[in-house]
């Protein structure tokens, strides 16, 4: 098995960890090549890139994409993508704009509908580099002392349904796709696990992804085995990732990078989209 991470996310979007940190961590781990996968974002990645070629660790250029299909949201991550395109810069600009506005908003109504003492500056100040996500919303009302943990903001207050949550305004993911083969990427599906709707991976499939995360930390080896079926079917690429936000995200302050074992000759036509 090669030490090969793929999903990884970084301050510069909801990560605890910067890119420099990140490479030097991976460096530590003994890892040969990682992919920079923050979300909506490219903000990152000359950082780790620069990281990485000092360390001598290959840095794939990646995003994870949040899309709309249909009723049902997916997550794409998009591998290889030329992220000095001055369109693609100006999408993931936008991008993070509709995420700030909409974190505002859940802020406003969290104040307006149960009385708590929230204000979004002081999300935007938890984030460092990155911008606000909903995890920094829950993070806050822990400090503020309205819940117990920040599973509980989730659950109770942040989470679809709930009536200060407000709706996310994406791009549709067949506009993902044709963006990431028209910036010189791959498209795969991401954590398929945790897809709500198991429909969606078909067409998905059908839409022209190219390929499926089958390894993830949370899959089990029943769903490792389906997803790998699925796209050796199909004629899909293989990846795997352990989705690692850095230690702050997890209760026992574990950093989950490299957790994921992959072998290198089944994600090789990814690892060989590394800038070195």
């Amino acid at each position: 098995m090669a030490a090969i991470d793929l999903h990884i996310h970084s301050t510069a979007s909801d990560g605890s960890l910067t890119p420099n940190e990140i490479l030097h961590e991976a460096s530590k781990r003994g890892l040969a090549t990682i992919a920079l996968a923050d979300h909506d974002t490219i903000a990152g990645l000359p950082e780790a890139i620069a990281a990485g070629q000092r360390l001598g660790i290959g840095v794939v250029p990646a995003a994870e994409f949040n899309a709309d299909f249909g009723p049902d949201e997916v997550h794409i991550l998009g591998y290889g993508i030329d992220y000095t395109l001055p369109w693609l810069q100006d999408y993931f600009r936008r991008a993070q704009e509709k995420r700030r506005q909409r974190v505002s908003a859940i802020v406003d109504n969290l104040r307006r509908i149960y009385g708590f003492p929230i204000d979004f500056t002081s999300v935007e100040q938890m984030v460092g580099h990155g911008v606000a996500t909903r995890g920094h919303i829950n993070k806050r009302l822990l400090q503020l002392g309205v819940v117990a943990s920040a599973q509980e903001a989730h659950e109770h207050y942040t989470a679809k349904g709930r009536p200060a949550y407000v709706e996310r305004t994406t791009a549709d993911a067949p506009e993902i796709l044709a963006m990431i083969r028209r910036a010189g990427g791959r498209s795969v599906i991401a954590h398929p696990g945790r897809i709500t709707n198991q429909d969606v991976i078909p067409r998905l499939i059908a839409a022209g992804i190219d390929g499926i995360e089958c390894y993830y930390w949370t899959h089990s080896p029943d769903e490792e085995t389906y997803y790998l079926s699925l796209a050796r079917r199909h004629g899909l690429l293989v990846t795997g990732g352990s989705d690692c936000h850095g230690p702050k995200y997890n209760a026992s302050g574990q950093v989950r990078m490299g957790l994921v074992e992959l072998s290198e000759a089944l994600v090789a036509p990814v690892t060989a989209l590394a800038v070195r």
